[in-house]
């Protein structure tokens, strides 16, 4: 769902929330990584199976190491929101 300038929603609130470890209210860039990272290995451990038919970047290789080469080229893109909501 998409918000005006400045607003998240409830559930990004909630994972930023569980990320920001000091409590500062503003995510460091490893917290941002980490983050990154957790959201795309949940996403392609629940598509393992089925990661192909997302497109011909994905690997088809199954198991942890699929799951993680999967999530690693995800979550290094630049536009990593985009990409993990397009999926």
């Amino acid at each position: 769902r998409r918000f005006p300038s400045g607003e998240v929603s409830h559930a990004d609130y909630k994972v930023a929330k569980g990320l920001d470890d000091a409590g500062l209210g503003q995510l460091t860039p490893e917290q941002l990584r980490a983050g990154r990272g957790a959201m795309a290995t949940a996403f392609f451990g629940r598509h393992e199976s089925d990661a192909h038919l997302y497109g011909t970047q994905w690997t088809v290789r199954g198991g942890d190491e699929g799951v993680a080469e999967n999530a690693r080229r995800l979550a290094a893109t630049t536009q990593f929101n985009y990409g993990l909501r397009s999926l």
